[in-house]
């Protein structure tokens, strides 16, 4: 999903859930929100009893300047926010935020999971820290735009996470 809607979000969730019942965790990418995550997602989290790992972005509420942290969220199967890491690595000449302060595992239900936000996977520094913390796997919401190529989405940046996972065997 590029730049969607709630409604659509919701649907797609939905949709989602229902087709394939085994999956536990949901995830969406890199800056599908620019606000809270919306009520109307929850709910569909609530109905399938699942978990979602989606990016937004994460205002600084003292913060007149519009200033914020590229964020990945997790949010259980009741709605509930439990879980945040933002971008430790924000992409230079772009407006992606600010670096994260502290690089954390996720507990999950699952074992420790490490969450990076899109161009944190090249980064072997932010990924060492995850794996020095535990970390049994990674989820790595992104968003590469369908207008910058195939090449540039699949052939460059799509390949980080097949390296990463055979580099550290997780």
């Amino acid at each position: 999903l590029e730049h969607p809607g709630e409604a659509q979000v919701a649907s797609a969730l939905d949709h989602l859930a229902t087709a394939h019942p085994e999956a536990q965790i949901l995830v969406l990418s890199e800056y599908t929100f620019v606000t809270r995550v919306p009520e109307s997602v929850r709910k569909v989290l609530r109905k399938h009893h699942r978990y979602l790992i989606v990016g937004g972005k994460k205002d600084l509420s003292d913060d007149k300047t519009g200033r914020y942290y590229n964020t990945a969220f997790v949010i259980d199967p009741n709605g509930n926010d439990v879980f945040e890491q933002a971008k430790s690595v924000p992409v230079q000449l772009m407006q992606d935020g600010l670096p994260a302060k502290t690089r954390q595992v996720w507990e999950s239900p699952w074992g420790k999971i490490g969450i990076a936000v899109c161009y944190d996977i090249s980064y072997a520094r932010v990924m060492d820290d995850f794996v020095r913390e535990g970390a049994q796997g990674l989820i790595i919401p992104t968003m590469d735009l369908e207008e910058w190529g195939g090449y540039e989405r699949r052939m460059l940046h799509g390949r980080m996470a097949p390296i990463r996972a055979a580099e550290y065997g997780i």
